[in-house]
C-alpha cells in the first residue's frame, strides 16, 4: 500500500512541476482545475488528488483517487457536458479496495428562472436510487416598464445649498449645486450682499426670492 501512496504523491508532484495542474479556478472556466488533499496523524495518513478538465465545447471530465496508509484506496471517474440551450448531463463512478462500486448520473435543464432535473445511481451491493429536483425563483417582470423620475427642490431653501450644515453657503457649495461656476458665482455675488465676506449666511439668503425665480413659497402665495 505504501507504494500506491508514494505513486499518487509522485503523480501529484509531476503534474504540478509540468504545469498540468494549474491554480484552482472557477469551474465555469475552460482548462484544468485540481483538488489536492493530504493528511497524516498517529493512526496513519492519506493523500488524494482530483483533476478536472473543461473544454470550450462544454464537455468536462474528472479523474481522481485517494490512497490511505492502511491499505484502503478509492478511484473516481466522471464525464459530463453543459450545452448552450441549458441542458446538462453527468455520469460517474466510484470504486474502492473493498469491492464496492457506485455508478451515478443526472440530467438537468436550466431556464431563465430555475432548474429541474433527474438523478439516479446503482451500486454493487444492489442499491438503486432515483430522485427528481426542481427549483424556481419567482420575480416580477420589468421588461415593458419605464419610469420617468423628476426630483425637485426649492431653489430658495437655504438648507438645500448649505451642504455641510455649518450655517453658511460657500462658493464651492453653490457651484456644486449648479455645475456652472460662472452662473453660480453671479448668483453668489448677488446674495453675499451684507458682509461681502465670501460666505452667505441665513440672513443674507432671505433676499433670495428677490433674485431667484420659481421659489416654492412664491407658488404657494399664488
Amino acid at each position: 500500500m505504501g507504494n500506491k501512496l508514494l505513486f499518487l504523491l509522485l503523480v501529484t508532484v509531476m503534474c504540478l512541476t509540468r504545469g498540468v495542474v494549474g491554480v484552482d479556478d472557477d469551474g465555469d472556466h475552460v482548462g484544468w482545475r485540481h483538488d489536492i488533499d493530504f493528511d497524516a496523524n498517529e493512526q496513519g495518513g492519506h493523500a488524494g488528488l482530483d483533476l478536472y478538465r473543461r473544454w470550450l465545447s462544454g464537455y468536462r471530465a474528472n479523474v481522481g483517487g485517494t490512497a490511505h496508509t492502511n491499505g484502503y484506496w478509492e478511484r473516481r471517474l466522471g464525464i459530463g457536458r453543459d450545452t448552450p440551450n441549458g441542458l446538462s448531463w453527468n455520469v460517474g463512478s466510484t470504486t474502492n479496495s473493498r469491492g464496492y462500486s457506485r455508478y451515478e448520473g443526472d440530467l438537468s435543464r436550466t431556464y431563465d428562472n430555475g432548474r429541474f432535473g433527474i438523478h439516479g445511481h446503482v451500486d454493487s451491493y444492489g442499491g438503486v436510487g432515483i430522485r427528481g429536483s426542481w427549483s424556481h425563483r419567482w420575480r416580477r417582470s420589468v421588461k415593458d416598464q419605464r419610469f420617468n423620475v423628476t426630483l425637485m427642490a426649492d431653489p430658495c431653501d437655504f438648507d438645500f445649498y448649505d451642504h455641510d450644515k455649518d450655517g453658511g453657503i460657500s462658493k464651492k457649495e453653490m457651484a456644486a449645486i449648479f455645475g456652472d461656476e460662472a452662473g453660480a458665482e453671479r448668483l453668489f455675488d448677488a446674495l453675499d450682499r451684507e458682509s461681502v465676506d465670501g460666505v452667505i449666511v441665513r440672513e443674507e439668503f432671505a433676499f433670495a426670492p428677490k433674485v431667484i425665480n420659481n421659489c416654492f413659497q412664491d407658488s404657494e402665495e399664488e
